[in-house]
């Protein structure tokens, strides 16, 4: 692994949903088990129904199997106001330096003229080679907004040194999973992992049969480009 200490890999639902997709993907093929749940009174006034059971939303933590040097959290949903991100991201910096984490890579999206598929940014100039190094292209000057970006940018003043690596998408889509593969295909080199994205390799006509979301610049005037 390219990060010599323990390292965080977060998300929260975003544009297209990639980073969350990655996330919950990785913690799957990793066979993850959940170590921790937290509530947050910031969340939205709604349960999920799954299976017929309610729940509220959480945060959750996961550990994969044989890689203690590796933390996964994600959540169903952020924060509806902005204090209430402001104060979550640090409750999770707080309790991952707790747990011995020293970096945190959030993942989200980029709706943006780039050619790459997937860009990065980093909290300190090391940070910035160390993508440079896994070979995640450097983010142009930008904005990332949402839980996504603050907790990265929060890093710093709890100790800690944040990432944030985007999967590029058109943000046409409810759920952008090839833009989700390829920020796992970038976590590989990264974390130093065996990931088997195949079930993410879908055909473009079975993508074509997805719902379509709002087009990107409805999003313009809402800070929700970067997410």
């Amino acid at each position: 692994m390219l990060f010599e200490r323990k390292v965080a890999v977060v998300s929260f639902p975003g544009i297209g949903s990639v980073g969350k997709v990655a996330v919950d993907y990785l913690i799957s093929c990793t066979n993850s088990r959940m170590i921790m749940t937290l509530p947050f009174s910031g969340f939205p006034p709604q349960v999920l129904i799954q299976e017929g059971v309610a729940r509220l939303f959480t945060l959750d933590v996961f550990s994969p199997e044989g890689r203690e040097d590796i933390i996964l959290l994600t959540s169903d949903a952020q924060p509806l106001e902005v204090m209430g991100m402001n104060r979550l991201a640090g409750e999770i910096l707080s309790e991952m330096r707790e747990m011995g984490v020293r970096d945190v890579v959030t993942l989200a999206a980029y709706v943006g003229a780039v050619h790459e598929n997937v860009v990065g940014t980093a909290t300190d100039a090391d940070g910035v080679e160390l993508l440079k190094s896994a070979g995640i292209a450097v983010m142009p000057s930008s904005i990332i907004g949402g839980m996504n970006g603050i907790i990265a940018g929060m890093a710093p003043l709890y100790g800690l040194r944040g990432f944030c690596i985007l999967g590029t998408t058109s943000g046409e889509r409810l759920v952008d999973l090839n833009a989700a593969r390829n920020l796992l295909l970038s976590l590989k080199n990264l974390l130093q992992m065996e990931i088997d994205v195949s079930q993410l390799e879908i055909e473009e006509e079975e993508e074509a049969e997805e719902i379509e979301a709002p087009e990107a610049e409805e999003y313009a005037d809402e800070d929700m480009l970067y997410r």
